[in-house]
């Protein structure tokens, strides 16, 4: 009976041996498991807090079994706090609206025509100044000229005879001062009246040296009435007298 129960005896020994192993690492897997699956993510301290139990029951699975690390829990990203948009107190001034440039004229295009010029103002006729008048008691005479020249007539050929009445002497003129009728008569009706006077040297003129020259010859020369003064060369600024009218500035 005894070497029975030896037999037995070695026999159950391996055999519990085996059991304890085996029950040890499903737990050991089973721990794992659990820890992967947990929501606390655990760390290798808890792991070794379930397994210690079981493998001090079994000295064989404390010396093979190790804990195994299991993987650090993702990092969460941290999401940005939104920024709040400052937003503007004041609305930004309109912008100031520049005056359009004036337009540029423009030539007139070639087919427009041009616009007609603009007339000119006519100006006003200058008046013509009344001419002397000369009263006489055969009626008015009035200056129709005042020459100066070498001879009289003033035309007349000194190389014919009688063709010059008379001939200035040297350093002397003849002053011419040619009459006519106001009324338009005929002048030979007054050539009296225009001589005598002339003959009498009552017509004369005064030179602006205060000089007088006397009438020399007067009358009427083809249907012309006329009165001469021999005058210096040198003299001006005549002044005409005619009894009973007023001077009368000759310009010669």
């Amino acid at each position: 009976m005894r070497r029975r129960n030896g037999r037995e005896t070695g026999t159950l020994l391996p055999a519990v041996l085996l059991g304890s192993l085996v029950v040890g690492a499903g737990l050991v897997l089973g721990a794992v498991a659990f820890a992967l699956l947990s929501d606390d993510g655990g760390g290798p301290e808890a792991e070794v807090a379930r397994v210690t139990p079981t493998a001090a029951a079994s000295p064989a699975a404390t010396a093979t079994l190790r804990p195994t690390p299991s993987p650090a829990p993702p990092t969460p990203t941290p999401v940005p706090t939104p920024q709040a948009t400052p937003q503007a107190t004041e609305e930004p001034p309109l912008p100031t609206q520049e005056a359009p440039p004036a337009p540029t004229p423009q030539p007139p295009l070639p087919t427009e025509e041009p616009p007609p010029p603009t007339p000119e103002p006519t100006p006003a006729p200058t008046p013509t100044p009344s001419a002397p008048e000369i009263k006489t008691p055969l009626g008015t005479l009035m200056i129709k000229d005042v020459q100066s020249a070498d001879r009289y007539p003033p035309d007349c050929d000194l190389e014919k005879p009688y063709s010059c009445w008379v001939q200035a002497w040297e350093g002397y003129e003849i002053l011419i001062v040619w009459l006519e009728r106001e009324d338009g008569g005929a002048p030979g009706e007054v050539s009296a009246e225009v001589g005598r006077p002339c003959s009498d040297k009552e017509v004369y003129v005064v030179a602006g040296d205060g000089s007088r020259i006397d009438c020399a010859v007067g009358g009427m020369d083809s249907l012309e009435l006329f009165v001469t003064f021999p005058v210096p060369t040198s003299a001006h600024d005549f002044k005409f007298y005619w009894p009973g009218n007023p001077a009368i500035a000759l310009e010669d």
